[in-house]
Protein backbone atom coordinates (compact mmCIF):
# COMPACT_ATOMS: atom_id res chain seq x y z
CA UNK A 1 0.00 0.00 0.00
CA UNK A 2 1.43 3.13 -0.98
CA UNK A 3 1.23 6.83 1.32
CA UNK A 4 0.19 9.88 -0.98
CA UNK A 5 2.17 12.43 -0.10
CA UNK A 6 0.03 15.80 -0.80
CA UNK A 7 1.79 18.69 -0.20
CA UNK A 8 0.97 20.89 -3.33
CA UNK A 9 -2.29 22.01 -5.98
CA UNK A 10 -0.76 20.12 -8.54
CA UNK A 11 -0.66 16.64 -6.35
CA UNK A 12 -4.34 17.29 -5.74
CA UNK A 13 -5.01 17.11 -9.33
CA UNK A 14 -2.40 13.95 -10.04
CA UNK A 15 -4.70 12.32 -7.12
CA UNK A 16 -7.84 13.39 -8.44
CA UNK A 17 -8.19 14.48 -4.63
CA UNK A 18 -10.61 17.56 -3.27
CA UNK A 19 -10.20 19.96 -0.60
CA UNK A 20 -12.41 20.42 2.06
CA UNK A 21 -12.00 24.04 3.68
CA UNK A 22 -13.66 24.47 6.92
CA UNK A 23 -13.56 28.02 8.63
CA UNK A 24 -12.81 27.24 12.57
CA UNK A 25 -14.69 30.42 13.09
CA UNK A 26 -17.70 29.77 12.12
CA UNK A 27 -17.72 26.26 11.29
CA UNK A 28 -19.41 26.72 6.81
CA UNK A 29 -17.41 24.86 4.47
CA UNK A 30 -16.74 24.32 1.15
CA UNK A 31 -15.76 21.52 -1.42
CA UNK A 32 -13.07 22.76 -3.84
CA UNK A 33 -11.16 20.14 -6.99
CA UNK A 34 -7.84 19.97 -7.14
CA UNK A 35 -8.32 21.43 -11.02
CA UNK A 36 -10.11 24.73 -9.28
CA UNK A 37 -7.31 25.44 -6.84
CA UNK A 38 -4.52 24.55 -9.80
CA UNK A 39 -5.66 27.67 -11.17
CA UNK A 40 -3.81 29.63 -8.69
CA UNK A 41 -0.91 27.62 -9.88
CA UNK A 42 0.55 24.04 -10.09
CA UNK A 43 3.16 24.66 -7.51
CA UNK A 44 1.29 26.45 -4.89
CA UNK A 45 1.99 24.49 -1.49
CA UNK A 46 -1.18 23.83 0.13
CA UNK A 47 0.00 24.99 3.60
CA UNK A 48 0.55 28.37 1.98
CA UNK A 49 -3.52 27.99 1.06
CA UNK A 50 -4.25 27.86 4.96
CA UNK A 51 -2.97 30.93 5.41
CA UNK A 52 -4.18 32.74 2.45
CA UNK A 53 -8.00 31.76 2.58
CA UNK A 54 -10.31 34.06 3.72
CA UNK A 55 -14.08 32.74 4.78
CA UNK A 56 -16.64 33.67 2.57
CA UNK A 57 -19.46 33.94 5.54
CA UNK A 58 -17.51 35.46 8.48
CA UNK A 59 -14.43 37.06 6.61
CA UNK A 60 -12.32 35.17 9.08
CA UNK A 61 -8.53 33.99 8.31
CA UNK A 62 -9.20 30.61 10.43
CA UNK A 63 -9.30 28.00 7.75
CA UNK A 64 -8.96 24.14 8.09
CA UNK A 65 -7.63 22.05 5.13
CA UNK A 66 -8.56 18.32 4.81
CA UNK A 67 -8.07 16.78 0.72
CA UNK A 68 -10.65 13.95 0.36
CA UNK A 69 -10.88 11.69 -2.61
Amino acid sequence: MSTKHVRTTGDLVRFGLKLTIECRHCGSTNVVTGAELAQLGARTPIASLQRRLRCSQCDARAAKLHWVS
